[in-house]
């Protein structure tokens, strides 16, 4: 793939801010991808481009403006170098190998541990700051990832209901899967539906932030755990090459 995220952005007209708060990426993550610190995942840049043929540029200025990264996007023509059908361009963003999401919860885990451990290193309040929006962010993908993996694991084995995506749902599933679990692991996992379950406002905002600051300094490690036993799982059962599609209820 020969798109970046940089190239994606200055092609929309929107300045880092701005583009950042349109696809909800924390601002740091992103400044991070386009200086090259980081890497995001080639699904998130899939993805991303595949919202620009249908996004209304939010944040721009002027009408003009508008109009001008709506005809940069039209011209990017990101369905012909994606190699994708234009009648269903969406569907490839929701089928993915299950390797490559183990692979990316891998990445999460590490990025969530490392930043947990500088946060309680530096004394800098913008290095915290920054260590705060990458673990909210990897947190949210660890947890998208995780119900995905668990999802398609029950409807490979035909006990999926069709209905419960909740991480609660999840989370049970993945007890009756993994009996044998580490301490941190249980308790990030709590943490992880605790943290969940607390509707996100502004009155809540602290308790969010506590929530989350408890689960860097006691259970980040627990992340590396869910990876390595879910990992384990689907080479057991042989799924590590098979696909998950989004799409499908099978």
């Amino acid at each position: 793939m020969n798109l970046e995220i940089k190239e994606l952005r200055k092609r929309t007209g929107l300045s880092q801010r701005e583009f950042a708060s349109s696809y909800g990426i924390p601002l740091s993550t992103l400044r991070k991808w386009e200086q090259g610190d980081a890497k995001p995942a080639p699904y998130i840049v899939s993805l991303i481009a595949s919202r620009l043929q249908d996004r209304d540029c939010a944040g721009c200025d002027t009408a003009d403006k508008k109009e001008a990264a709506r005809r940069r996007i039209k011209d990017l023509s990101i369905i012909d170098q994606f190699d994708l059908d234009p009648n269903d361009s969406r569907e490839p963003v929701n089928i993915m190998k299950v390797s490559e999401l183990l692979d990316f919860m891998k990445d999460s885990s590490r990025r969530i541990q490392i930043k947990s451990d500088l946060y309680f290193k530096s004394e800098d309040a913008d290095e915290q700051a920054d260590c705060i929006d990458i673990v909210t962010a990897r947190l949210n993908d660890f947890v998208q990832a995780f119900i995905d993996i668990i999802i398609f694991i029950r409807k490979n084995e035909g006990t999926y209901n069709g209905k419960s995506t909740s991480l609660r749902y999840c989370i049970t599933s993945y007890d009756t899967l993994v009996q044998e679990q580490e301490a941190e692991e249980k308790q990030f996992l709590l943490e992880l539906l605790l943290r969940n379950e607390i509707t996100y406002d502004y009155f809540n905002r602290e308790i969010h932030q506590k929530k989350l600051i408890a689960l860097m300094q006691n259970c980040s490690l627990g992340a590396n755990d869910v990876y390595r036993h879910l990992l384990k799982l689907c080479k057991d059962r042989k799924l590590t090459e098979k696909y998950i599609d989004k799409n499908s209820n099978k």
